[in-house]
């Protein structure tokens, strides 16, 4: 998970420059409540298989603006996956603690927050999943309901008290997502203010809590930050209402299936310096890591997809950002209609900078020829045109 991926997402947004001053004139109300959830009757832990999201397609200029409104009955979605999540999680929590999960004193309304809405969303949505115990002296839940006190996964075997657990740790393993809270600052900026990596995708607490948006996109390297995402992202933000999350899937390419931390591409975790991108000097990695060689078969290759949604909490106005990761051999997508062309057409739009940044070295002499002998295959069979202008429900 990166932050390049936010950004991404929200260049080329449209519209006035909005006065960035109080998110308060941004979000409608306190009072607001979350729709009515309908539950998914059809959901089921062992058979529900993991979403088909491609998204990419032909032709890349430049950053481009690719959200959806997020439909609020999918805020979080599950699938057959999650109990191998939820374990992940359990363990990395274990073996790393508090290097993995953080909230800072200006967030701790909102991890609450957060931690409530979560309980009330997936247990009205998944039923079959979640069992809640509502405290009986209060009315602080939703729909004037009392707060939740407990969630219980009994497939799972998982249990959890929102009165005295830590309220961001128990956000995190109720649900397969990683989670960020984003605050405003005095200065007008947003700053990462809790955070909750189970999965983590390459990320380190110590690295990105607390510090603003602009700071981890350049302490990141961000390609094309400054003339192309800058702006849209702060524009973006401020605007984001209470009544209109939104969604966004990314796509990237990577030689390892890791979930949580690729060694393989970036040395022992607790070496890792974020300006050198590498072990940092004189630590035990810089003496053993070595960078890996380009592949040698697509079989190594794998299809990584984040499902990112961003939501504003009504009572605290801070911003949610959730991340969704899934991790596939490359190999099984490729028969899709249409997939091989539009991969191509994605990975050759890559400027030298946002190649560099994606790894593309590592695997395009093998993967380029791969993907125009599998699009020539289904263009000459028909099963798709040679380059559409037009996408069904793109990106999805």
């Amino acid at each position: 998970m990166g932050w390049s991926k936010l950004s991404t997402m929200l260049a080329g947004s449209t519209g006035k420059p909005l006065d960035t001053s109080d998110h308060k004139k941004t979000v409608i109300t306190d009072q607001w409540q979350y729709p009515p959830v309908t539950a998914n009757a059809s959901f089921d832990l062992e058979t529900t298989p993991i979403p088909a999201f491609r998204a990419f397609r032909y032709s890349y200029k430049r950053h481009t603006i690719d959200v959806k409104k997020l439909d609020l009955n999918d805020w979080i979605l599950l699938d057959n996956q999650f109990p191998r999540y939820h374990s992940a999680k359990v363990a990395r929590l274990a073996e790393r603690g508090d290097k993995i999960v953080g909230t800072l004193p200006c967030a701790t309304d909102a991890a609450r927050e957060l931690c409530q809405d979560l309980a009330e969303f997936l247990s009205s949505r998944y039923p079959q999943v979640y069992r809640i115990t509502r405290s009986g002296s209060d009315k602080d839940g939703w729909l004037g309901k009392g707060s939740i006190t407990r969630v219980e996964m009994p497939s799972l075997g998982a249990s959890y008290d929102l009165v005295n657990e830590d309220p961001m740790t128990v956000a995190g393993l109720l649900q397969p997502t990683d989670l960020n809270i984003l605050t405003k600052r005095p200065d007008g900026q947003y700053q990462l203010s809790a955070v909750m990596f189970g999965i983590g995708g390459g990320q380190r607490l110590k690295d990105k809590l607390g510090r603003s948006l602009a700071d981890l996109h350049y302490g990141g390297q961000v390609p094309h930050f400054k003339e192309q995402l800058q702006v849209p992202l702060d524009r973006f933000l401020s605007k984001l209402k209470v009544d209109g999350p939104i969604v966004r899937h990314t796509t990237a390419l990577t030689i390892h299936d890791e979930l949580h931390w690729p060694e393989v591409t970036m040395g022992p975790e607790d070496d890792w310096d974020p300006v050198i991108r590498g072990p940092a000097i004189g630590s035990k990695g810089a003496t053993t890591f070595k960078p890996p060689h380009p592949i040698l078969d697509i079989s190594s290759l794998w299809h990584r997809t984040e499902r990112q949604t961003l939501r504003r909490l009504p009572k605290s106005g801070t911003i949610v950002w959730s991340v969704h990761t899934y991790v596939n051999p490359l190999a099984s997508i490729l028969k899709e209609p249409g997939i091989p062309g539009r991969l191509a057409s994605l990975v050759r739009s890559w400027d030298d900078e946002l190649a560099a940044h994606k790894g593309r070295h590592l695997y395009a002499d093998v993967l380029l020829p791969h993907l125009d002998a599998l699009h020539s295959e289904q263009v000459s069979a028909g099963v798709c045109a040679d380059e559409p202008t037009t996408l069904p429900n793109f990106p999805f």
